[in-house]
């Protein structure tokens, strides 16, 4: 405090003003998350971030009032910008999440089976006594019951029906296969002995049109449309082509009118001799429908020549 004169002088110097580090904290925070957020599946880590960022700025915010306002730009600035990346990443995870549950559900749906075994009424038989079987004696052991893998699977003897759809195998059999020459115009016959599996679809509608394409699979396409053969063994069966030279009995494609039935024929590796049943499967969506026929042909049905 100098003196002049006997005078003091008083100098005001004023402090610089701090700006809060909390609030740059949050600020860069909000710029990292916001870089980020956009990106599939990277965004997601930036909710916890900046939501961090979010606690920082709210923290700055509060100590920069107390401060009477010195830095308070920062910590709203850096809020601001987390908040908006944290919108950002909430949305585009839900998104992502809603999206792969949607695949997951539908692959799910492809894989079910909503198949029921047609069988045919007969008048019921006159009210007698049921003989006494060693399952009705009391203290017996209760009858063996099918796992549902089991039931899944029905009997290829049988037709079974999915909604208008009904399939049927006509026949399976093991020998070599006659096959339509285009090129030539005349019949060729496999090398070996396959597999083949004659297929009868109906449509049991009276008002709407099927549109079939064969379980053999198209040339090129992306969705799963081709039949699946395993045994009891866990072997798997691989379809048979033959270019473009179909076998007798193929259809391509058709429009199956209401009461009108489609034959198919699908070829496979020949199997194991000693199989004790093969398990057929087959998309619905060929025929318009949804999920699989499960059919299991029993080695009695196959026809060796």
């Amino acid at each position: 405090m100098p003196e002049t004169g006997g005078t003091p002088i008083t100098v005001h110097v004023e402090q610089p003003r701090r700006s809060s580090s909390l609030g740059i904290a949050s600020l860069v925070l909000g710029t990292l998350a916001l870089l980020v957020c956009w990106v599939p599946f990277l965004g997601a880590i930036t909710l916890p971030l900046s939501g961090l960022g979010l606690l920082l700025g709210l923290v700055g915010l509060i100590v920069a009032l107390t401060r009477r306002g010195a830095g308070v730009g920062f910590p709203i600035a850096g809020m601001a910008v987390c908040g908006l990346a944290f919108v950002i990443a909430f949305f585009m995870t839900s998104a992502l999440t809603k999206t792969f549950s949607s695949i997951g559900e539908s692959a799910r749906k492809r894989q079910e089976t909503n198949q029921k075994v047609v069988t045919t009424t007969s008048a019921p038989a006159p009210a007698t006594a049921a003989p006494a079987t060693a399952a009705s004696l009391p203290g017996a052991a209760p009858a063996p019951v099918a796992s549902k893998a089991e039931e899944e699977w029905a009997p290829a003897d049988k037709p079974v029906k999915q909604g208008d759809v009904q399939i049927q195998a006509v026949s399976v059999k093991v020998g070599k296969v006659r096959i339509r020459d285009r090129i030539r115009q005349e019949m060729a016959t496999s090398k070996e002995p396959l597999l083949s599996v004659a297929l009868r679809a109906t449509n049991l509608s009276t008002t709407k049109k099927i549109d079939y394409h064969t379980w053999a699979g198209r040339q090129f396409s992306i969705s799963n449309d081709k039949a699946n053969l395993t045994d009891n063994f866990g072997n798997h069966y691989k379809a048979v082509t033959f270019g473009f030279d179909p076998p007798v009995g193929r259809t391509e494609s058709a429009s199956v009118y209401p009461g009108k039935p489609v034959d198919d024929v699908l070829v496979f590796e020949a199997p194991l001799e000693n199989v004790e049943y093969l398990n057929l499967e087959l998309p619905a969506e060929n025929l318009g429908g949804q999920g699989m026929f499960r059919l299991r042909i029993p080695a009695s049905m196959i026809q060796r020549k």
